[in-house]
């Protein structure tokens, strides 16, 4: 259960082979990591549209990266990284006053409309 929750919060940040070995390096088989190509193919032309199938057409090994330059090191670096951007913007979220203000005027003049 932890490898899924670790593997669900990396994919959440778009994150590439690279960037897995910094909790569980035991469960990294490093010496896999060249077998298949991480490389984007750009096999689907929608500029701007992600679709269901986006990752399959771009990724079809389920790959993205290079996992050959896998370090702890950098995965700490990047997974420290995305924490402190969560932390602060979650910060930023709960002394935040203004977004309901505004949503609340929103609604407000959306019922004053004729019709409504």
């Amino acid at each position: 259960m932890r490898t899924l929750t670790f593997l669900l919060v990396l994919t959440a940040f778009s994150a590439n082979a690279q960037d897995l070995p910094v909790i569980w390096e035991e469960l990294i088989a490093s010496d896999w990591a060249g077998d298949e190509s991480g490389i984007d193919q750009r096999r689907l032309e929608l500029p701007d549209l992600y679709t269901s199938i986006t990752w399959y057409s771009r990724y079809p090994n389920h790959y993205a990266g290079d996992g050959t330059v896998a370090s702890a090191e950098l995965g700490e670096l990047i997974t420290n990284n995305h924490i402190e951007t969560i932390v602060n913007n979650l910060k930023v979220i709960k002394n935040d006053e203004k977004t309901l203000e505004l949503q609340n005027e929103f609604f407000d003049r959306v019922r004053e409309v004729p019709g409504n």
